[in-house]
């Protein structure tokens, strides 16, 4: 089930802590891949997230990185 949470911390720091709150297992996050200049500006909340998180973290890339290279039909995934 989803859930909203109101936050004045950190994006990144309210997903690792709310991860270890509640028993999470596994963190899946998705990354717009950005680099160079856009990323020291943007930063990336899945890397801080990779950092401070107590479990395993999931990085896949967005839908826009899927459809750059002609994957646009996300329907089944594999967890292995």
């Amino acid at each position: 089930s989803a859930q909203v949470l109101r936050t004045t911390a950190p994006i990144y720091q309210e997903i690792s802590d709310w991860a270890s709150a509640n028993g999470v297992h596994g963190i899946f996050i998705a990354t717009h891949g950005r680099t160079g200049l856009k990323h020291l500006f943007l930063g990336s909340t899945a890397e801080r997230v990779i950092r401070t998180a107590r479990c395993p973290v999931f990085v896949v890339p967005a839908r826009e990185e899927f459809e750059k290279v002609g994957y646009s039909q996300r329907k089944n995934l594999l967890v292995a």
